[in-house]
């Protein structure tokens, strides 16, 4: 009798940790024109909206995922606005009359090109990750991408550190 009990309960709890492990295998975030329900659902740069314009020019009346805004421009966004600085920043690019992201995936890049965190880089793989101990050392997971870290800053005291930063061993953590 406890031997078909603890079968009736270790079977499907491990058929479910088999299921966890294996959804867990590659980390899919919604491209350009997929449905989502929210903006986690979405690649970076990227933003779940209702009654968006669709690439291909009809709209959509369910959510989907578009480029995020972050202004308006003209051309390529490069030109100086009315402050007398560029209408986008220089890491962004104007899409149909808004600064976005370079790229939300690879096929926004140019060929040798791979997407990283919205912006296009030479060269490599990306790895997808959930966490930082899922990248290679010295990279960090950032929106589900595995990504270069920035060099510590050196520092002398808390002070030489960024707001909210600690200085410990002449490195600001």
């Amino acid at each position: 009798m406890r031997r078909v009990l603890a079968r009736r309960v270790v079977v499907p709890v491990l058929l479910l940790l088999l299921g966890a492990c294996q959804s867990q295998a590659e980390l899919k975030k919604k491209m350009r024109d997929d449905a989502c329900t929210k903006n986690l659902d979405c690649a970076y740069g990227l933003e779940c909206v209702a009654g968006a314009a669709l690439a291909d020019g009809g709209t959509s009346s369910a959510r989907t995922c578009q480029f995020h805004s972050f202004g308006d421009c003209e051309g390529d966004g490069s030109q100086p606005g009315p402050d007398g600085q560029p209408q986008c920043l220089h890491s962004y690019k104007c899409r149909d009359g808004h600064c976005t992201v370079q790229c939300a995936g690879h096929k926004d890049c140019k060929q040798g090109e791979v997407c990283k965190v919205g912006l296009c880089q030479r060269g490599g793989a990306v790895a997808s990750c959930y966490d930082t101990r899922d990248c290679i050392y010295p990279e960090r997971c950032y929106y589900g991408q595995c990504v270069a870290s920035p060099p510590p800053t050196r520092c002398t005291s808390d002070l030489d550190c960024p707001a909210g930063g600690r200085c410990t061993n002449g490195t600001c953590t």
